[in-house]
């Protein structure tokens, strides 16, 4: 029967007979237990507290009284229990009493037969069939629960009234001291009333609360008085009865001072009017208040000499506990305490500790050097060996002296050069100290390098500049094939007081050929020329194509070495920098074999060509050179041997360029098989085909380089955000203040008794700490501003100057408090308010252009998916585009045919996932701009929400269903209410853009006038330069083609390289312009 059914409703049943029984015994046991508990109570002494002698007899009756309950209370048999169910469910017919005999019969070591496991079987379906609670019912457990309950409760009463009032009361011609209580010495006895005072003789902190209790023992009175005497004056304080009878209780919210206090009574209010009478004797004694002070941080103060190389003076911040200084400063911390003690230390987090030394005025002083940040805990003991109650911490950020930011701006990638061409590039610099030198650096194949100061002479270090230099190709007798590498270098202090240099990437810029000519071809026309000439070029395309990969990948060993020169120079450890770049040099020797080896390669394919031999013998010289000098590196550790690889590689990637095909014929077509050709050019034609707009590819490493730079510029979007939070808080919250401390100005004008008086004080003392906490968060903006980029930095110069002033007029205003002058702190905190209002809208002004490129991109997404959608809308109506139509088929009827059902639906679909993305960038600007750009935020909001209701995403979707299934007429319905709601969509977001970007038509015929005013000034300068040489082309020196001349000339104005090209529309196929 184990684990059956039967099993456990029977043992259910037992459980709660048994349950029933205890409780039973129980209610019988407490009721038996009431007259001997209450003869106990009389006969024990009547005594206080919670551990009594009635108490402690209590216990044990009721320990005793649980024990005997227990005690031989067997729980029922299962057969007994069975019994039990067959009176209640006659309807079993002895079935469960049968199963449980055979059951225990089995248990005896008798055979189970079919018959005994036939019976167990048939009582556990009629246990499962029936419910057996009500065998023992709840409300019948629940009734007995209650009962034992009661008696308990009924017996504990009574035990304790008895020992309470069963008591005769004592003769009051006893000795009154008699009764008095020897363990408290606070205690005291008044004729019949017996007083016992608590805590007595106290020492307490000044300041503290103390609460007072009064216990009485006999007769009580009906009114009890506190009386409290320092040297203010007398004060009193009425006692409350307290929920325990005969207590009384009185709280002194602070004590000033040392003090002597009593506890006085009588039966009425009238005679304790009398308590001054030297005949009063219902009082207690005198017990003394000894007060005592714990030291205490009261203000501290932070002078902080910056390192001379940061240029920065030496400045005094009062009050503060957050101080942000230049690594290498000293900072001299300055504690004022509320009284003179014995020790004071600094104690760090990893427990160094720095001691507060005394000066003559009583400040303490601990002298740092900022190199961490680290936080520090004032730890004060005076002469009694008292400690603060709070420690107060200071915490210390250092501003690390980081290097400058330099970067490529033009032309920002490698590039082609003519040999007569004054080469202009440009980059810019920034750092956070100023930048003590700039320049550029460049070589030519076969020279050595050439550097450049750009600085002026007595500049001061400007912190931010733009490097300009041209490049004289001419002058550096630079010839075709020759490679000119430059890159700029900057240089600043660096925290230890020594010049350090920074340098930006290497850039490579190709002289190319006089006769190299890149032409546009006119397909129809050579097409069968070109295929008669496809054979006898094959051979050399190829030679081509070898020698521009082996170009491209000597290219990368030589930026490979330029790196690593790079990392050691600008490395602050150098034994790591050395190991690493051991390490990765070996790497470029292993590619600097593999250069080798395909330039073996394209030995053998050259056959007996002298030119190509003896180009590739020049390249194998110098590439032998530099797995010379990579491995002297590797072995001697010495940074010249990777200036020489870098020179020999200079070698290797110039002679790798003379073996490039000279003349190079490009077609623009749309066929696969020219685009695969146009992919298989060298990296030279690839520059020209960007010039030629024949390549329209996005470059992905620029993609990436773009991506980067929006994260860098939504991180600082978000740091501007937070900023303009934190000021809105502030200027609100000295607000309220300045508001609050009117109001209590007039109240202490209109107060006339102390108590309001003494109100009026706690409330200005909190206000001095909510002003003071001000200050705590002013600094902590500062903090924040200091830890932003050297960009952000820069661009809130100003803001950091005026919140350094608000924060002078708030530690004014908080000083003012302090003194009692609140005149005074009333106008600096208005000062502060004012202050902080125009921060919060010259800041808010600022942060407000971070939403215009956001909507500037929105605005062009939601036009885009507009045309899109008309695009469908034609398409599923069955017309076809406007480019595509022409006079042979304008008049042919749509066909059901001309419409793409897998197209279409991709582009349905497609449709409907550009909305929804659009959907959830505009709901994120909408979240973002809710702060400092409320109406852009209000305008997006209306936009999505009746967007939102116009349900286009649900209308799309229909579409992409009714159109798979070839229903492109009722697509049309479904495709009508998405294009409503799109272009709701669409005009809603041109609206809220207008909030930032302003209106488009506006900037439009602002942008035509500044475009006239450039072309008026561009026709001047021609005209003056057209004048001054007769008969040759504006600006076009001796001898230089005109191509190269007026590339020479967009490249200093600035013009993208793309169009230096640019055939002339009137211009043949192979002729040069000009």
């Amino acid at each position: 029967m184990t684990g059956t059914f039967l099993e456990s409703s029977l043992q259910m049943v037992a459980r709660r007979l048994y349950l029933l029984r205890l409780l039973r015994r129980q209610a019988l046991c407490w009721v038996m237990l009431l007259g001997p508990g209450i003869a106990l109570a009389l006969m024990l002494p009547p005594s206080a507290g919670i551990l009594s002698l009635p108490m402690m007899g209590l216990l044990v009756m009721t320990i005793v009284g649980l024990m005997w309950t227990r005690w031989r209370l067997d729980s029922p048999t299962a057969s007994e229990t069975a019994r039990l169910v067959e009176q209640q469910h006659p309807e079993l017919n002895d079935a469960v009493i049968t199963a449980v005999k055979v059951h225990e019969e089995a248990a005896h070591g008798k055979a189970r037969s079919i018959m005994t496991a036939w019976a167990i079987d048939e009582a556990d379906r009629m246990a499962q069939d029936s419910d057996w609670r009500s065998v023992v019912p709840g409300h019948r457990v629940f009734s007995w629960t209650l009962v034992s309950m009661l008696t308990f409760a009924f017996l504990v009463s009574s035990v304790m009234a008895a020992s309470r009032w069963g008591h005769p009361t004592p003769d009051a011609s006893a000795d009154p001291g008699a009764a008095a209580s020897t363990s408290n010495p606070a205690a005291a006895a008044k004729g019949d009333i017996q007083l016992t005072v608590e805590p007595g003789d106290v020492e307490i902190e000044r300041g503290g609360a103390l609460t007072v209790v009064a216990r009485f023992e006999q007769s009580l009175p009906a009114n009890v008085m506190l009386q409290l005497e320092t040297e203010k004056g007398l004060a009193t304080f009425t006692m409350d009865q307290t929920v325990d009878e005969g207590v009384f209780a009185a709280r002194i919210p602070s004590v000033g001072g040392d003090g002597d206090y009593r506890i006085c009574y009588g039966e009425s209010l009238a005679q304790l009017q009398q308590v001054e009478d030297p005949d009063f004797k219902n009082k207690s004694q005198d017990f003394h208040i000894s007060t005592y002070v714990r030291p205490a941080v009261q203000q501290v103060d932070a002078a902080i000499t910056p390192p001379a190389w940061s240029r920065r003076e030496k400045q005094l911040i009062e009050d503060t506990v957050r101080v942000t200084a230049v690594e290498g400063s000293e900072i001299e911390f300055i504690v004022h305490t509320n009284k003179p003690v014995e020790l004071a230390e600094l104690r760090g987090e990893d427990e160094a500790v720095i001691p507060l030394l005394p000066t003559d005025d009583g400040q303490l002083v601990a002298a740092i050097e900022a190199n961490e940040d680290v936080s520090y805990r004032v730890w004060l003991k005076d002469s009694d060996g008292r400690t603060a109650a709070e420690e107060q911490e200071i915490s210390l950020r250092v501003t690390r002296n980081k290097r400058p930011k330099i970067k490529v701006t033009f032309p920002g990638r490698d590039t082609n050069v003519s040999p007569l061409q004054e080469f202009a590039v440009e980059a810019e610099a920034m750092d956070d100290f100023g930048l003590t030198d700039f320049g550029i650096s460049f070589s030519l194949t076969g020279q050595d390098p050439v550097e450049v100061s750009l600085k002026e002479a007595n500049q001061e270090p400007p912190k931010k500049a733009k490097l300009q230099h041209e490049i004289s190709l001419e002058s550096l007798n630079a010839v075709p094939d020759d490679l000119l590498v430059y890159h700029f270098y900057v240089e600043d202090m660096a925290a230890d007081g020594t010049p350090r240099r920074t340098l930006s990437d290497m850039m490579f810029a190709e002289v190319r050929r006089f006769e190299e000519i890149f032409r546009q071809s006119q397909q129809q026309e050579q097409q069968q020329q070109q295929q008669q000439q496809d054979q006898q070029q094959q051979d050399q395309q190829q030679q081509g194509n070898q020698a521009a990969q082996l170009l491209q990948l000597q290219r990368q060993i030589m930026i490979a070495t330029w790196n690593i020169q790079r990392s050691l120079d600008e490395s602050s450890s150098r034994t790591r920098a050395m190991d690493k770049a051991v390490e990765d040099s070996d790497v470029v020797l292993q590619s600097q074999g593999a250069a080798l080896e395909q330039l073996q390669t394209l030995l053998e394919e050259a056959g007996d060509d002298a030119e190509t031999l003896k180009l590739a013998g020049a390249v194998d010289v110098a590439m032998n050179e530099v797995v010379t000098a990579l491995t002297d590196f590797a072995s001697d550790r010495n940074d010249d041997e990777l200036q020489n690889a870098i020179t020999a590689e200079q070698r290797a990637i110039a002679g790798l360029m003379r073996l490039r095909a000279k003349e190079h014929e490009v077609q623009q077509s749309q066929q696969q098989q020219s685009q695969s050709q146009q992919g298989q050019q060298n990296s030279a034609s690839q520059q020209q085909l960007r010039q030629l707009e024949l390549d329209n590819d996005r470059n992905r490493y620029e993609s990436e380089r773009q991506a980067q730079e929006q994260r860098e510029q939504n991180s600082e979007q978000s740091e501007q955000l937070q900023v303009l939070n934190r000021l809105k808080e502030l200027a609100r919250r000295q607000q309220m203040l300045n508001e609050r401390l009117k109001q209590l100005e007039s109240e202490l004008r209109a107060a006339e008794t102390d108590e309001e008086k003494e109100e009026i004080e706690r409330e200005l003392k909190r206000l001095r700490e909510e002003q003071r906490e001000m200050l705590r968060d002013v600094d902590e903006l500062k903090d924040t501003m200091d830890q932003q980029s050297s960009e952000a930095q820069q661009q809130n110069q100003e803001t950091r100057q005026q919140v350094d002033q608000a924060r002078q007029q708030v530690q004014q205003a908080s000083r003012a408090m302090d003194e009692g002058d609140l005149s005074k702190a009333i106008s600096e905190g208005t000062r502060a308010e004012r202050q902080f209002d125009e921060l919060q809208e010259k800041f808010r002004q600022q942060t407000s252009n971070q939403f215009s490129e956001a909507m500037r991109d929105l605005r062009q997404q939601a036009r885009q998916v507009s045309d899109r959608q008309d695009e469908i809308a034609r398409e599923l109506s069955g017309e076809s585009k406007p480019e595509d139509r022409s006079d042979d088929n304008q008049q042919r009827p749509s066909l059901r045919s001309d419409r793409d059902r897998d197209e279409l639906e991709k582009k349905v679909t497609q449709q409907r996932d550009d909305l929804e993305r659009i959907l959830e960038e505009a709901k994120k600007i909408v979240e973002e701009a809710e702060e400092s750009e409320p109406l852009l935020s209000r305008r997006l909001f209306d936009t999505i929400r009746e967007t939102e209701e116009k349900k286009p995403q649900e209308a799309l979707e229909a579409t992409e269903i009714l159109v798979s299934r070839g229903l492109f007429n009722q697509g049309q319905e479904a495709e009508q209410i998405a294009r409503e709601g799109i272009d709701g969509l669409k005009k809603g977001i041109e609206q809220a853009a207008d909030a930032v970007l302003g209106s488009e038509a506006e900037s439009l015929r602002r942008a035509q006038g500044e475009l006239q005013d450039l072309a008026n000034q561009l026709q001047s300068e021609i005209n003056e330069n057209t004048q001054g040489q007769p008969g040759q082309q504006p600006g076009q020196q001796n001898g230089e083609q005109p191509e190269e001349q007026n590339a020479g000339q967009r490249r200093q104005t600035g013009d993208p390289p793309e169009r230096e090209a640019a055939p002339l529309p009137e211009q043949q196929p192979g002729q040069q312009p000009g």
